[in-house]
This record gives structure tokens, C-alpha cells and sequence, in this order.
């Protein structure tokens, strides 16, 4: 309990809820709520970000699961799942009630991590139901398991089987009496150079902790001059600061390269992975 308090009250200081900041209308939006399996019975409702289609039962080339930061919403982070929808990605990313637009009662402080977690797990069994409502055929498909800051921790802490590979956006650092369980699978770290958050990462290295705690293969995209927003396009668009485009460009398309490698198993998708050099950043691999 002391501990679960302690993460969010480091987490929660760096969070607000911000308009939407989307890239493209063409990917199909809907929301539908799923009754999760908790102590709390909530229902959740769940953000679908899928490609646009009108056929039948359309197999898509994976599925993300995406989970946002503290207090914000699916909808902040449109910049990031629309693109992936356009690829060929369906993303399931459920409202946590955590969240200023969270229309119920709130959890505490302890029970914010869990029910985070409870409703990963959540969305993970209830991919028939997802696939019904946007007319998708999700059975079978790869799973990838994503998310920003707080939900990038969350991310590190979904443990099963199913899921193929982790992307993690600006993760948390090392917070004291926490130990965070090495990913074996593949992971996709993104941070950058302004990536500062007092308490959670004090130096933007920080955020490489995962990377660098990894026991399976990992990669890091590290954006110059980029910081937790990526300026205001994802989590904080009512910043004033100009959008750092070209580095959030290059993120997406590593994180493009790093999913086709896992979904599509496509060994000339990881070659090119290796091969990337940014031009508004730098890349780490182990």
C-alpha cells in the first residue's frame, strides 16, 4: 500500500488532462465499455482506434494496447494511435480512472497501479468483444503492449504471455523501493534529451532505466532536444511551445519499424531497425 501510494504521488505531479491532438480522421474511433474483473466492479469504457474499413471481420496486422499517463486520456495521445491505426494496427486503450475525464468515483492514491494494471488485463481478455464491435478479427494476431510515462510503467508490469513486445514512452527512472521487473521481451524505449520530470527522472537518462534493465533485446530512440510532450503533441497540448515534429516523426517510424518486426515477423523490417539513423536524435541498442 505505502509503496503503490508513493508511485503515483511521484508520477501524479507531472500530469494534467489536454486537448487532442490528432493527425488524421481516417482511422475509425469508437468507444465501448467492458465490465472488468476487479474489486471495485468498474465498467471501463475503451478507446478503439482501428483502421477504417467497411468489409467483414478485416484482420489487422496487430494489436496495441495502449495505456495513457496520469490524469490525461486515450484521446491526448490521437497523434500517436491514429498513425498506428493507419498502419494496420488496431489499439485498444482503456480510459483509467486515474483520469480527469474519469466519470466515476476516483481510486486512491494505492489503488491507482492496480487497477491500472487490473484493466490491461482487462482489455486483454476482452479482445472478442473489441473485435465484434469495430469488425475486426483480432484472435490470433500479435499483441503489443504500450504506453506513456506512467503507463509505460504499467506496460513493464503486464506480465503475459500473449504480449509480444513492450513500447515504452518516456518510462519512469529507478523510484525508490520500487523493483521493476526486467522485460525479456522485445522493447522500444522513446525519451529525449529534454526529457526532464523532477522526481520521476531527474536527468532524462533516467528514463533509459528499462532500456538499460532489459534482458531481451531492446532499443532506444532518444529525440535531441525532445521533451516529455514531445513540446504539446502528445499528454500536453495546451502548451504554447512549438511542436517537436521532427523528432516525433522519427519516433513514430521507429516505432513503426519495431512493430512490423514483431507483427510481421519480418526480418527486413528489424534490418532496417538496425540500420535507422535519425537525423533529430540518436538510437541505442542492446
Amino acid at each position: 500500500m505505502k509503496l503503490l501510494k508513493q508511485i503515483v504521488a511521484l508520477l501524479a505531479i507531472s500530469f494534467v488532462a489536454t486537448p487532442a491532438h490528432a493527425v488524421s480522421s481516417q482511422p475509425k474511433l469508437k468507444t465501448t465499455n467492458v465490465v472488468i474483473d476487479s474489486d471495485a466492479e468498474r465498467r471501463i469504457p475503451v478507446t478503439l482506434v482501428v483502421p477504417a474499413s467497411a468489409k467483414c471481420c478485416v484482420k489487422v496486422r496487430g494489436v496495441i494496447l495502449f495505456s495513457h499517463g496520469a490524469f490525461s486520456n486515450p484521446g491526448k495521445y490521437s497523434a500517436l494511435t491514429e498513425r498506428w491505426a493507419l498502419a494496420g494496427y488496431a489499439v485498444i486503450a482503456p480510459l483509467h480512472a486515474d483520469s480527469e475525464a474519469w466519470p466515476g468515483a476516483k481510486p486512491s492514491q494505492a489503488q491507482s497501479a492496480p487497477w491500472r494494471i487490473g484493466d490491461m488485463k482487462a482489455a486483454l481478455d476482452n479482445l472478442a468483444t473489441f473485435g465484434k464491435e469495430a469488425n475486426l478479427e483480432l484472435a490470433g494476431r500479435p499483441i503489443i503492449i504500450a504506453g506513456h510515462s506512467f503507463g509505460g510503467l504499467i506496460a513493464q508490469f503486464v506480465d503475459d504471455e500473449r504480449i509480444k513486445g513492450v513500447i515504452a514512452f518516456s518510462p519512469p527512472g529507478q523510484l525508490p523501493g520500487l523493483a521493476v521487473p526486467p522485460v525479456g521481451k522485445p522493447l522500444l524505449t522513446v525519451t529525449g534529451t529534454a526529457d526532464v520530470v523532477p522526481m520521476m527522472a531527474p536527468k532524462w537518462e533516467d528514463h533509459l532505466t528499462p532500456h538499460n534493465a532489459a534482458t531481451g533485446p531492446a532499443t532506444a530512440y532518444i529525440g535531441t532536444g525532445a521533451d516529455h510532450y514531445f513540446g504539446r503533441i502528445i499528454g500536453r497540448t495546451e502548451y504554447t511551445v512549438p511542436p517537436q515534429s521532427d523528432q516525433f516523426a522519427e519516433a513514430l517510424a521507429v516505432s513503426l519499424l519495431f512493430l512490423r518486426g514483431i507483427a510481421d515477423d519480418d526480418e527486413s523490417a528489424e534490418r532496417d531497425l538496425r540500420r535507422y539513423k535519425p537525423k533529430h536524435g540518436t538510437i541505442q541498442r542492446r
